[in-house]
């Protein structure tokens, strides 16, 4: 192959390239970055106001155990896999008993 063909087949290929793909992570990091710190402050107010902050709470272990247990498995992570699974575990746990003490 010369270097029109190797250039054009690049060019044709489907789906997002690598610069694509680190820039759609770095912002999936910053999110979850400024999601947590807002977590972090909801649950101060709350704290601070008298309030159960359950809620939030089950959202920032849900999250942080999603994302670690989605990055864990495709890494063949195995160790933190089960320490992120059992993060989602108690966030989804803390979600059910506030909805139970809602209700």
């Amino acid at each position: 192959m010369d270097k029109n063909e190797i250039l054009e087949k690049a060019q044709n290929t489907k789906g997002d390239d690598e610069r694509e793909q680190l820039l759609y992570k770095t912002a999936s990091d910053y999110a979850m970055a400024i999601g947590v710190m807002v977590c972090g402050i909801i649950v101060i107010l709350k704290s601070l106001a008298d309030l159960p902050a359950w809620d939030v709470m089950a959202v920032y272990d849900i999250m942080l155990g999603v994302r670690g247990l989605y990055y864990s498995i495709k890494l063949r992570k195995i160790a933190r896999a089960v320490i992120y699974g059992i993060l989602l575990a108690a966030g989804v746990a803390l979600l059910i008993s506030y909805a139970l003490t809602i209700l």
